[in-house]
């Protein structure tokens, strides 16, 4: 018995508790590589689903417009000309940055004002595919339209105009039938007729024009100024709204998941290791009971062979 064979010898002594050690230390372990993986899982799932929650850069034309104020009202502003993007260029120019793996949708948008029963309405003009990405909180009472004559109310303008699934709708020089009505929201979308984009722009004449676009990028690995720096080069005849506040949420969101979750896993890496002394802690006391026995009864040291 030598230094080197003393501990699995010590080892073989106590075979529960050195299962036990093992168990315990390897299941330590593995906790903590596999919290650290969920905690990725989980941060990714996060950035995806928050992002398809709502778009957080807005992207529209440059517009010259005056403030119309007298004797201390306000009256608004005036807009000398309203102008449009070209829908293809723009969705181009967006995924065409550096940065376009954390453009998760873009979702162009036209607007026009209608009359329907001698009540003004709005009509976007949207992508479903692309808008539903973004708004994931929408509710359909009947369908989604699956063709571009096709057209969902909100819940406030359908009751507004007595709209309901199946009622045709003058647009421009076409008709639009009514597939489905919003469940209420609590956003302006509930004051608005929502209809297949090109559709609209075939109805109004206004063929690859857009108003505005909704941009939903969440930058896990970069500011959010970048993508904004890098899209107004593209477009520089544009004003860019990114809203910082809705970015900073979702990533303090998904820095805290993490966070809990390493924590967590450091909790169970910590148990382990104090267990662990605690058995060394153990077997030093009962190798000191030995030697102390030992030396009681006459023996001065311990020679190895």
């Amino acid at each position: 018995m030598n230094i080197f064979t003393l501990p699995f010898r010590n080892l073989k002594r106590k075979l529960l508790r050195t299962g036990i050690l093992v168990a315990v230390f390897t299941l330590g372990i593995l906790s903590v590589v596999l919290l650290y993986n969920v905690s990725r899982s989980i941060g990714h799932s996060l950035e995806e689903k928050m992002t398809a929650f709502g778009a957080n850069v807005v992207i529209y034309p440059k517009t010259e417009s005056l403030k119309i104020s007298y004797g201390g009202f306000s009256m608004g502003n005036l807009a000398y000309q309203v102008k449009y993007l070209p829908e293809k260029e723009t969705v181009e120019a967006i995924h065409g940055i550096e940065l376009n793996k954390n453009i998760s949708t873009v979702a162009p948008k036209l607007l026009e004002l209608i009359h329907y029963k001698n009540k003004p309405v709005a009509v976007v003009g949207v992508i479903f595919a692309q808008e539903l990405r973004i708004k994931s909180y929408w509710s359909v009472m009947g369908g989604v339209p699956a063709k571009t004559d096709e057209i969902i109310a909100g819940s406030k303008a359908a009751e507004h105009l007595g709209l309901k699934t199946g009622d045709t709708i003058p647009v421009g020089n076409k008709s639009f039938v009514v597939s489905g009505v919003l469940k209420p929201t609590g956003t302006e979308d509930d004051n608005s007729l929502f209809a297949d984009l090109h559709g609209l722009q075939t109805a109004v004449n206004k063929p690859n024009l857009i108003n505005y676009a909704d941009v939903a990028a969440l930058c896990a690995g970069c500011p959010i100024e970048d993508i904004v720096h890098q899209i107004s080069k593209k477009l520089p005849d544009t004003e860019i709204n990114a809203m910082q506040n809705i970015v900073k949420q979702r990533m303090a969101t998904i820095q805290t998941v993490k966070h809990l979750v390493l924590g967590l896993g450091g909790v169970i890496l910590l148990t382990a290791c104090f267990m662990l002394a605690m058995f060394m802690l153990a077997a030093v006391n009962e190798r000191k009971n030995e030697i102390g026995i030992l030396r009681a009864l006459g023996y001065s040291g311990v020679r190895y062979s």
